[in-house]
């Protein structure tokens, strides 16, 4: 959120240099759009679960380094997005997903939105989330197009299964499964 996959001297972007520099390894940052700028604003504006399949159909089509496996890492909101993908794409073979800060269990606020490290379009980008979820998190233009109402979590708010199109989906949180999914808990939280 406010980030980029590919800045080489801020967020992520940096993580992936490092990593490269560091193990020694190839890194993939998963970008969203044509531009770095794209990326950033489909942080923002955009279906997750349209993103979850653009980014699946890249990984997964044509000749790849990453074929034969690989770990996957992602960061607060990205964290959440490739549990998703892992959820949900068939192709990918991955070894180990690790998340850190993952809003797993949704937001009920936009933490940390305005960040000094970001730009004045960042900044005014969470300024008008913020607004929004403050609207109505649930309301079908703003939980279809804003990101951050896709995770959130309203738990005094009924309608969060019913509207939320979704979290509810990948901590199957619905009576009945959806079939898309690549790996469903069994019976006892264990994975099948």
């Amino acid at each position: 959120m406010g980030d980029s996959c590919c800045d080489e001297h801020l967020g992520i972007g940096e993580v992936k240099a490092l990593l490269e520099q560091e193990l020694a390894v190839p890194v993939y940052s998963v970008a969203i759009g044509g531009s770095e700028d794209a990326d950033v604003y489909h942080g923002f504006i955009g279906s997750l679960n349209d993103q979850v399949d653009e980014v699946c159909a890249t990984l997964t089509r044509g000749p790849s380094p990453f074929r034969s496996g690989f770990n996957m890492v992602g960061f607060s909101q990205g964290g959440l997005f490739v549990r998703a993908l892992v959820e949900r794409c068939p192709g990918l073979k991955v070894h180990n997903l690790i998340t850190l800060g993952a809003p797993h269990q949704g937001v009920m606020d936009v933490p940390n939105c305005i960040n000094p490290s970001h730009g004045e379009r960042e900044k005014t980008l969470c300024k008008l989330i913020e607004t929004l979820l403050d609207k109505g998190a649930y309301a079908p233009w703003i939980r279809d197009h804003v990101v951050q109402a896709q995770y959130f979590k309203d738990v005094r708010d009924p309608g969060y299964l019913a509207h939320n199109p979704f979290l509810p989906d990948i901590n199957q949180e619905h009576i009945e499964k959806n079939p898309r999914r690549v790996h469903a808990a069994a019976p006892g939280g264990a994975e099948d």
